[in-house]
């Protein structure tokens, strides 16, 4: 992903929405992934960015957002390093993995099907993930901001038949990916981490990507959050750690 142009202008509601979308869908991605120096500086704009004086009403989203800012805020990085490690340490464990092919497949042979499906996603776009792994949550709360961030471009620019196809991107993309395994892996992360910022950080996942789900009109299957405990797939990689899950700027480069 390159970098992003300046700001558009905010007088449509719904160009106003996608952005701030876009920028909330920014904060659950760096959140998750591996909190490097570079990472947590970008998180904690992101968070003043996205946390900042709203004049909408408050929603189950905000507040969520407001109390994960808040306890974040409290930590310096080692502090969030270490809760961070606590929770998904240095490589991809069966307990709360935060990989999309641990939930939704069952062998190493669809698990593979899987990466590849998203990797051709991402490609339809004309992005690449790199050496990361495609289905780590960071990398596709990215994409979903990056999809929710061309949508506000082609809004600015008067091109609605634009931002229709972006968002009907948005919505096959939660229904094939995403919004399979939010649910399961939020309740994993909220029942490892038990308290402190990584369980708001689960609620805020949580209630963002049910919001997004709404606004998209997407049809997300109604799961219940007790599941079996995800399938351990051997990924290769070590989070976040240089060829890792996640780099220190993002997936996409944005």
């Amino acid at each position: 992903m390159k970098a992003r142009p300046g700001t558009v202008p905010l007088e449509d509601s719904r160009l106003r929405d996608a952005v701030s979308r876009s920028e909330l869908l920014k904060v659950l991605s760096a959140a998750f992934g591996y909190p490097s120096p570079e990472r947590y500086g970008l998180l904690r704009d992101y968070c003043r960015r996205a946390a900042g004086p709203s004049p909408g009403r408050i929603t189950r989203v905000r507040r969520a957002l407001v109390a994960f800012v808040h306890a974040f805020e409290e930590l310096d990085r080692d502090s969030y390093e270490t809760e961070h490690l606590r929770v998904f340490s240095h490589i991809c464990v069966a307990d709360c993995n935060p990989c999309e092919s641990s939930y939704t497949t069952r062998h190493i042979f669809q698990a593979s099907q899987a990466i590849a499906a998203l990797t051709g996603f991402y490609r339809t776009f004309g992005l690449d993930a790199g050496g990361e792994r495609p289905d780590h949550v960071s990398v596709e709360l990215e994409f979903l901001s990056y999809l929710r961030y061309r949508e506000s471009v082609e809004l600015a620019d008067g091109r609605a038949p634009g931002a229709r196809v972006f968002r009907r991107a948005q919505r096959r993309f939660l229904e094939r990916h995403l919004g399979l395994w939010y649910r399961h892996f939020a309740a994993l992360v909220r029942r490892k981490a038990a308290t402190g910022p990584l369980v708001l950080l689960a609620d805020l996942l949580e209630a963002t990507v049910h919001s997004e789900a709404a606004q998209t009109r997407s049809a997300l299957p109604n799961l219940s959050t007790d599941l079996p405990m995800p399938f351990a797939v051997s990924s290769g990689a070590t989070p976040g750690r240089g060829g890792g899950v996640v780099g220190s700027r993002g997936v996409f480069g944005a």
